[in-house]
């Protein structure tokens, strides 16, 4: 793609009617091309595909798979806004050095001294519910939890699997029954247990009622966790992450 220029010689002579009434001579016309618009848009494959920008303005929709943005400045020199209208729509702009970049179903942004998760209806937000439930609205924000559940999620490990990995990296591979349902209930709803409330989780599950995967998906997904952890505010922003 580049600058074309069409030309239409006089030389074609000049158009007449079946009354031999003939039109004026056929001008010269020039016009000029800009770059072809849809080389703006470069498109993933069926894997995972890391996209680098080659313009200053791109957009980059990624397919299945971890998609991943590379971009060359810090990220305090970027801003990070979220469509409105599509969930896993991003637009990137670094004003200083005068890009903007559209990111389309693209699960990460790697900065140059950091990186952004960008699949909050995905893999970054199972972390951030399990985080939140099993480690404390504060692990969210540590870059490194984040990672280490990313990197998991990335690898193909389910929703439950991944609880299962922070429940069993919390509590060991056999959970103190109180210890789990303290932990959760805090962690979740910002308070300890009620007695009651307390005795009747506890005794699921030491009959085998319940599991401790059990009890922990359900304060996962519990809209108190996730208004908690402030999950449409993830959503808004990305989920920053390490390495």
């Amino acid at each position: 793609p580049g600058n074309v220029t069409f030309q239409v010689a006089t030389s074609f002579g000049v158009a007449q009617d079946l009354a031999g009434n003939q039109s004026l001579p056929l001008p010269v016309y020039q016009f000029t091309t800009a770059s072809d618009p849809l080389d703006r848009y470069r498109y993933g494959t069926t894997g995972n595909d890391t996209f680098t920008p080659t313009q200053p303005q791109q957009v980059f929709v990624g397919g299945p798979g971890v998609d991943m943005l590379v971009l060359p400045g810090p990220r305090s020199a970027y801003q990070v806004s979220h469509s409105q209208t599509r969930y896993q729509d991003y637009t990137i702009t670094n004003v200083q050095a005068g890009t903007q970049h559209e990111a389309l179903n693209m699960e990460r942004v790697q900065f140059a001294d950091s990186k952004l998760a960008l699949d909050l209806d995905g893999g970054a937000a199972w972390v951030a519910e399990i985080l939140g439930a099993v480690f404390g609205r504060a692990s969210v924000a540590n870059p490194s939890y984040v990672g280490i559940g990313l990197r998991l999620a990335d690898a193909g490990t389910g929703f439950v699997d991944l609880l299962g990995y922070a429940l069993r990296a919390r509590f060991g591979a056999v959970p103190d029954s109180t210890a789990l349902v303290q932990t959760l209930y805090t962690n979740v709803a910002g308070v300890p247990p009620p007695a009651d409330v307390l005795a009747f989780f506890v005794g699921q599950l030491d009959r085998g009622e319940l599991t401790a995967v059990d009890l922990g998906q359900f304060a996962a997904l519990h809209p108190a966790n996730l208004a908690n952890i402030d999950l449409v505010g993830l959503a808004q922003t990305g989920l920053p992450y390490e390495p």
